[in-house]
């Protein structure tokens, strides 16, 4: 299937096989399994939507990805890049600033999260029908943005933070969200994982810093 199509030429389902095809584990660093892709590890729900959009979303040269490993201040960079992206239009100071009235979440949407909302329609039309500069985020790692991204010309920024504060903070939104009745991984287990001292038993980790280095080589592309 080439870039560009209007969304799965088979339908959403065909990335739900795909994905259930993957490497599983029940050991993640919440209550959520997880699927190993490309090396890297993610919650289950959101591997479907990350495969359909690394096949099918067509980059332009002037859309901005925003990278970021979950809670590191992607909340916080959405909404600078919103106010930079769009300053000629919205003065920051401005009193009808949309960042006033909206969400960061909102004016810059997660690109997964778009593909996971149009699972029985492709949202192909949706994303082309958005006008220049389009800014998107993502959780996905160098490896797994969109197929179209490296050669578009478009912008990538990648955010990190410091380990030690963004294991805290996930471990606390997703004990926040876990569902009613399931149990998190053990604290201990859990910060193996986190750090990636799993990889070498092949079980459920992350691996950011892995994914800096592997995007460094394409900065000022």
């Amino acid at each position: 299937m080439v870039a560009g199509e209007s969304g799965c030429a088979d339908g959403f389902s065909k990335y739900e096989a795909l994905a259930s095809a993957l490497p599983a584990s029940l050991q993640g660093l919440g209550s959520s399994p997880y699927r190993k892709y490309g090396g890297f590890w993610y919650p289950e729900h959101l591997m479907a939507p990350t495969l359909a959009m690394r096949d099918t979303f067509a980059a332009r040269p002037t859309d901005v990805i925003l990278a970021t490993m979950p809670k590191s201040g992607t909340t916080w960079l959405k909404a600078l890049v919103y106010s930079v992206v769009h300053r000629g239009r919205h003065a920051p100071a401005g009193a009808r600033h949309p960042l006033l009235a909206s969400s960061p979440h909102e004016l810059v949407p997660f690109l997964h999260s778009i593909y996971e909302n149009h699972r029985s329609a492709p949202p192909g039309p949706l994303l082309e029908g958005m006008p220049s500069p389009r800014v998107f985020a993502v959780h996905a790692t160098f490896a797994a943005l969109p197929a179209s991204v490296p050669g578009s010309g478009c912008r990538v920024v990648y955010l990190c933070r410091d380990p030690k504060d963004a294991f805290v903070s996930l471990r606390h939104f997703l004990d926040e969200i876990k569902p009613e009745g399931s149990e998190m991984t053990p604290f201990a287990e859990a910060f193996d994982l986190f750090c990636g001292a799993c990889r070498r038993s092949g079980r459920c980790g992350t691996t950011w810093p892995s994914t800096g280095r592997r995007a460094w080589p394409g900065r000022g592309r």
